[in-house]
């Protein structure tokens, strides 16, 4: 075992009584005593009330760290996940057919569009300028639709700047500031600060459209009743 000088040893003692670990001791004296040398000179020391604290503290600084250092390596992990899984989508959609787009017209207006049972038509809307945007370009590449002939409505906190906001989504979806309706303010919001400084609110695009519409309700239909019917051994994967 490592002979360690008497005021040295002390000073291990003291800074043991306090709360530091081996490691922060060595950093402490600037030197490198073995571990196994560290715990024979401090067996038997009892740690300060002070000391514990410390201890306790740096114990929950290390698991904050710990959780920390987990979350950042789950998400470069999922993000690698993304990338491989993004090489296979750009295969599958690379060249689609006008079918497979209206699919995926239909699922996206199912979720998210005006139904005919209520609207005739074809109205959508959205805080997510992207899905606005596919959906606008779905309809262009399915069915010939002009952005020229759609109409815009946003619908806004009260602390919102519309003017600037209508600018923000035409210039997004290339539908000129004429085509936008007035802006709806949400009265629920007035004297309430807008959290989340990067929304922009909602955007309703609307069009006619009534034939689509149902075209579009039909095919969801029948995606429902195709897999929601019981499993005939088809192999869809091929």
């Amino acid at each position: 075992m490592a002979r360690v000088e008497d005021k040295l040893r002390q000073r291990v003692i003291v800074l043991k009584r306090q709360g530091y670990t081996y490691n922060e001791i060595n950093k402490a004296v600037g030197q490198a005593i073995p571990k196994s040398t560290l715990s024979y000179i401090c067996r038997g020391v009892a740690v300060s009330s002070v000391g514990q604290k410390r201890l306790a503290k740096k114990l929950q600084n290390n698991i904050e760290a710990a959780r920390k250092a987990a979350v950042i390596a789950n998400r470069d992990k999922l993000g690698e996940r993304f990338r491989r899984h993004s090489a296979t989508a750009q295969r599958i959609v690379r060249r689609p057919g006008v079918s497979t787009l209206k699919i995926a017209l239909a699922m996206l207006y199912w979720g998210e569009g005006s139904k005919w049972q209520s609207y005739r038509g074809l109205s959508m809307g959205s805080s997510d300028i992207v899905m606005i945007q596919t959906y606008i370009g779905l309809l262009e590449r399915c069915y010939g639709l002009r952005r020229a002939d759609m109409k815009c409505r946003l619908i806004l906190r009260a602390d919102q700047n519309a003017r600037a906001l209508e600018d923000a989504w035409g210039e997004a979806l290339g539908i000129i500031n004429s085509n936008f309706y007035k802006t709806y303010v949400d009265k629920r919001t007035i004297g309430k600060t807008t959290a989340k400084i990067d929304y922009k609110g909602v955007c309703v695009v609307s069009c006619a459209g009534a034939d689509i519409q149902l075209e579009l309700a039909a095919l969801w239909s029948e995606i429902a009743n195709c897999v929601n019917a019981p499993y005939n051994g088809v192999d869809f994967t091929t």
